[in-house]
């Protein structure tokens, strides 16, 4: 697309350690966060934006044997978690593959869409911008995989997370908790922090027509409940069942539908929970699946242990299904709490969850207020296009 002034062009170097133009490359453990770069990457480029992608970033063969010692030191010996992606001599030579392309690319700003790491010791007269979830550091001891680290992991984490915000013009995060976690953690760097939300990883958004339809015609004879997560304890799965347990006894007619796990169902619930296993978004059946089930839910219902983020409730949002969550992470800043959706504070009863449920089963009218705000949430601000809007006005003052 051609320069205008209205539209200044501007020329993105895209940095990730994985390769942000290959799907079928991207790590299945990161799939969330690698959704998230690709339609950062696309909403920039619908705005005018060029594009230059570093990432596949490689460790040397030599610091592997290094890596594989101490793996086994810790875990064997001291029985705590390392983790070789924050060891010095892999992040350095992140840097250096990253300075390296940016010198030989015409690019305007440097656009960090993964963590610190990849930019922690990079060197460019480039303007260098991150947009992510959460700092590591908000990590450390929220996630299981996070709570057991060693104290050479934790410091590494800290060092290069610093020095990677030193060298930022521009910091974003997707929600207000976790700006507040690297303004405490990271002082320094506080006047750089600002927050973008995130939207929904979907490619096939509904139209508004289609979800108003959906929400008047919902059940009123069965409250379709809805379960979308893979790890289904920490996601909240064991207290779903609780709730619609209690909901049956208070003679509420109630369905769980459980997407991306297959956990085993008491069988005096199974008559109640509709498994659906992983349904693959690159899959037209499965999409058919998926959307479906959101169209025609009453709630998202996904009282989580621990989050960052949540894509899935911008997801749920865009299909007009509020969501029943925890306050917790950086959930607060998706969920207007009684508007589009209703928070609980960890270790709330299961009857407080049912009270409010039940409410609002009873009460159509105000269900579906709530389930159209829920939409307009979306419209407003949990889409990419909005969200790329607010990135694409910060990098024109940065260049």
């Amino acid at each position: 697309m051609s320069e205008t002034s209205e539209t200044p062009f501007v020329r993105i170097d895209y940095i990730t350690m994985y390769d942000l133009p290959d799907r079928a490359r991207w790590p299945r453990t990161q799939l969330g966060m690698c959704q998230a770069g690709s339609a950062i990457a696309s909403g920039l480029s619908d705005l005018d934006c060029g594009a230059n992608f570093i990432g596949n970033l490689t460790t040397s063969p030599f610091v592997k044997p290094l890596t594989r010692l101490k793996w086994s030191f810790y875990h064997h010996i001291l029985r705590q978690d390392y983790y070789r992606w924050a060891e010095p001599a892999i992040v350095r030579g992140y840097g250096r593959q990253v300075s390296r392309r940016l010198r030989s690319s015409s690019g305007d700003v440097a656009l960090c869409v993964e963590n610190a790491l990849p930019i922690a010791t990079v060197r460019s007269p480039k303007p260098i911008v991150l947009w992510t979830d959460a700092p590591l550091v908000a990590l450390i001891g929220l996630y299981p995989y996070m709570s057991n680290l060693c104290g050479e992991t934790r410091s590494n984490i800290r060092r290069w997370e610093a020095m990677a915000f030193d060298r930022c013009e521009l910091i974003c995060f997707s929600s207000d908790w976790a700006a507040d976690i690297a303004r405490r953690e990271y002082p320094r760097s506080a006047h750089k922090i600002a927050v973008i939300p995130w939207g929904a990883n979907l490619d096939d958004v509904p139209n508004l027509a289609t979800v108003q339809t959906a929400i008047q015609h919902r059940s009123q004879d069965t409250l379709e409940l809805l379960f979308l997560g893979k790890e289904w304890e920490r996601k909240g799965g064991s207290l779903s069942l609780e709730i619609v347990a209690a909901l049956r006894d208070r003679a509420i007619p109630v369905r769980l539908t459980v997407i991306g796990s297959t956990p085993t169902i008491p069988p005096d619930l199974a008559p109640h929970v509709r498994l659906l296993g992983y349904l693959h978004k690159t899959n037209a059946t499965d999409r058919d699946r998926l959307q479906q089930a959101l169209l025609t839910s009453h709630c998202l219902l996904l009282p989580t242990q621990a989050e960052t983020y949540g894509h899935v409730f911008c997801e749920a949002a865009a299909f007009g299904l509020p969501a029943i969550a925890t306050r917790i992470g950086g959930i607060p800043t998706i969920i207007r709490n009684g508007k589009s959706g209703y928070l609980f504070e960890p270790g709330t009863t299961v009857d407080q969850y049912v009270t409010t449920i039940a409410a609002l089963w009873h009460d159509r009218e105000q269900y579906q207020t709530i389930a159209y705000q829920a939409r307009n949430e979306f419209e407003t601000r949990l889409n990419w296009a909005i969200a790329c809007e607010h990135m694409r006005d910060r990098l024109d003052r940065l260049v």
